[in-house]
């Protein structure tokens, strides 16, 4: 898939985020609140689809970064934040910059007309997130606008996830989240001038193998909104990823 210079530069090359269009829809392995640069860094294989909508899978290498500073500042995928208030009962307010992925139109082999379309620019997205964590629970919800002029248009997102099981060695998370993307996003990445809703669920598992590695593996699936599956370029409705690597923890 394409990305553009800018969302390059932001990923500081990491592919997972545009590989999968939207990293959020793998579960979340939060990093406790900590002082100073600390987080999570590592590799990992994954099988997905060649873009979205497509009914062909790749198996592709991938980052993992997920890094904070001071629990104020992150980096985590593809997503550069910062919380801007905090408070003691688990509520955030901040900023957030990530992006959303493109194609290039050899991707697209089922249709003569979205041949014609040309390639798919990468949007880079800024906008404003909150976020709640209870015990086991997090919640996280945003809005982000397309700001390098490509598709012109936003989304709205919100995802859950709650850990159902977790001891020294191992860690178990469920992950829900639903993304609606606007008219704008839709017509230009699909050509089909309306708002849709995608819906991802998804599982992650940790095993600690060491002092500071562990492995992670993380299956979703998500179902794509008719505005999307009914896309000339789409050849499937659902988007599934399954991913399998290692992290090492600082």
């Amino acid at each position: 898939m394409k990305i553009s210079l800018l969302a390059l530069a932001l990923l500081s090359g990491s592919s997972l985020a545009a590989s999968i269009n939207d990293v959020n829809r793998l579960p979340d392995n939060e990093v406790k609140a900590k002082k100073g640069l600390h987080g999570q860094v590592g590799v990992a294989a994954a099988s997905l689809p060649e873009f979205v909508g497509s009914d062909e899978s790749k198996t592709s290498v991938l980052p993992i970064i997920n890094v904070h500073y001071n629990d104020r500042f992150y980096f985590k995928f593809n997503r550069l934040g910062a919380w801007l208030y905090k408070n003691d009962n688990g509520f955030r307010f901040g900023g957030v910059v990530t992006s959303h992925s493109g194609y290039d139109k050899e991707d697209i082999k089922n249709n003569e007309l979205a041949q014609s379309w040309g390639d798919r620019d990468a949007s880079f997205m800024a906008g404003l997130n909150v976020a709640y964590r209870y015990q086991k629970l997090n919640i996280e919800a945003g809005y982000v606008t397309d700001v390098s002029n490509n598709s012109e248009g936003a989304k709205f997102y919100t995802s859950a996830s709650y850990t159902v099981f977790a001891d020294k060695e191992k860690t178990l998370t469920l992950n829900a989240r639903v993304e609606r993307l606007d008219e704008d996003m839709v017509g230009y990445y699909y050509g089909i001038d309306e708002a849709t809703l995608n819906t991802t669920l998804g599982v992650i598992g940790t095993y600690k193998l060491s002092k500071n590695w562990t492995a992670i593996g993380a299956v979703t699936v998500t179902a794509l909104g008719d505005e999307v599956s009914d896309s000339v370029i789409s050849m499937d409705d659902k988007a599934n990823v399954a991913l399998l690597g290692a992290v090492y923890s600082f």
